[in-house]
This record gives structure tokens, sequence and C-alpha cells, in this order.
């Protein structure tokens, strides 16, 4: 049952996502930036669902996860329970949220070395 509501809530993810880039401003720049043919993936454990997006001629496209092989920026969560506690945003323990935003600061670090805009 949960991997049927995470899936519920990447195809609202993605539907979100798509909407903003034609009518909000920032992230229109944002996906303006990209380069064409751009991917990312947004992976929920190795056994969760995953969503790939890229950049196509009409702005942002969705891609077939069965098939989709690599992404150019990936972000990964190391198992599906843990996916899932942020896709529905139930609390996370104390040390847990700690943890996690450290190692965002740290992915940002790393995004801007590499010439990515997050």
């Amino acid at each position: 049952m949960e991997r049927k509501i995470a899936e519920v809530i990447l195809y609202f993810v993605y539907g979100g996502l798509k909407e903003l880039s034609a009518y909000d401003d920032w992230i229109k720049k944002e996906v303006k930036n990209w380069r064409p043919g751009m991917t990312y993936a947004l992976k929920c454990g190795s056994d969760g669902p995953d969503l790939y997006i890229r950049k196509g001629e009409y702005g942002v496209e969705k891609l077939d996860p069965s098939i989709q092989e690599a992404a150019d920026v990936c972000i990964q969560f190391k198992s599906f329970s843990h996916a899932f506690c942020i896709l529905i945003g139930r609390a996370l323990k104390k040390r847990m949220r700690s943890t996690m935003l450290l190692y965002m600061e740290m992915w940002q670090i790393q995004c801007h070395l590499h010439g990515v805009s997050i």
C-alpha cells in the first residue's frame, strides 16, 4: 500500500512541477536554465518508485523509469521507508532530521561545485 501511495505522490510532484514550470516565474527561469535533454531522477530506495524527468522541447517531460538507465542529476534515498517518510511529510526523529539537514547541505555544496543550480 505504501508503494502505491508513493507512486501517487510522485505523480502529483511531476504534475505540479510541470504546471509550475509553465506559470511560476522562479520555476520557469530554473527550467529554462537546464540544458536541453538534461535528465533528473528521484529514486525512492532500491524497491520504491522512481521519478525521471527531463527538459524537452516543450518543457518538463516525464520519462518511463522502467527503460531509463541513468540521469544527469539523481537524488536517491537509501531506503524506501525513509523516502516514504519524506514524501508524506511524516515527522522524523530529531537525530534523523539533523542528519538529513547535514546531507542536504553537503548535497548543495556538491551541486554548486559541479555547476548545477538548485
